[in-house]
């Protein structure tokens, strides 16, 4: 995985032809992003749930789970609004911000 700076920069040149104002907005955006992908990463090797030893059939979520979960949350709400402003744009690049966060999931 790429460090935080160069994930940022990939995802950066994707919005290069944006207009300043929705760049503007869209940069801090960015390292939200970058810093939810950091943060889901690291919560991904927490345990998620906590099983009963007695009784399998009692779980419950993590506070790393709940974490996740809301962070990823937030995180999918990111990158739709950074998907809706390449598709106002008229850009094509919506393509390349997927095979990105597809590299991410991987």
């Amino acid at each position: 995985m790429s460090t935080n700076n160069e994930r940022f920069e990939e995802l950066n040149r994707i919005f290069e032809g944006v207009d300043a104002g929705q760049r503007a907005v869209i940069v801090p955006l960015l390292h939200e992003v970058v810093f939810m992908e950091s943060e889901m990463l690291q919560l991904r090797s927490l345990p998620q749930i906590r099983v009963h030893p007695k009784d399998p059939s009692r779980q419950q979520v993590t506070a790393a789970g709940k974490r996740y979960r809301e962070i990823m949350q937030t995180y999918t709400n990111a990158i739709k609004t950074l998907l809706s402003v390449l598709k106002n744009n008229g850009s094509d690049d919506g393509d390349d911000l997927l095979r990105m966060l597809k590299e991410f999931e991987q």
